[in-house]
């Protein structure tokens, strides 16, 4: 059995993490990039918005339904229907046909990942992999 301490200090945030087990190596960084805290935003990332975001009155339809996919699904499978559905609860009215075109907008942008079938299509926001999380896949751990 392993057990696996790790320290992560960002600005006032202080977060630590033990992992306990039989741990391969590739367990391990699975784990470590799983931990994702809030990715670096890129212009054309799911970046994360604040509530007031998405009431702004100068957002597009896409850029309102953009910033909230980010805050209401981050980091989960969804489809156009769930997404149309919560989108009128909380901003009224919106054509599943428009739900349906942005998305797969999005998916040939690359913001959206999708999968499965034409009948069964699911999307996830991308997120930039950080600097350090692409050095903490390459580095070599001994264990």
């Amino acid at each position: 059995m392993m057990k696996i301490s790790l320290e992560i200090v960002e600005g006032k945030m202080k977060t630590n993490v033990t992992f306990e087990g039989d741990l391969s190596k590739k367990r391990v960084l699975q784990l470590i990039e799983a931990l994702d805290f809030q990715p670096t935003p890129t212009e054309t990332s799911c970046a994360l918005p604040s509530s007031s975001d998405l009431t702004d009155e100068t957002l597009t339809v896409k850029e309102r339904l953009r910033l909230f996919l980010r805050y209401e699904y981050p980091k989960v499978w969804f489809t156009s229907i769930e997404v149309k559905e919560h989108y009128e609860r909380a901003f009224g009215n919106i054509p599943l046909s428009t739900v349906s075109t942005y998305l797969a907008r999005m998916y040939r942008e690359g913001i959206l990942e999708r999968r499965g079938n034409r009948a069964q299509r699911e999307y996830k926001c991308i997120y930039e992999r950080t600097e350090d999380q692409k050095v903490a896949q390459d580095m070599p751990l001994h264990l």
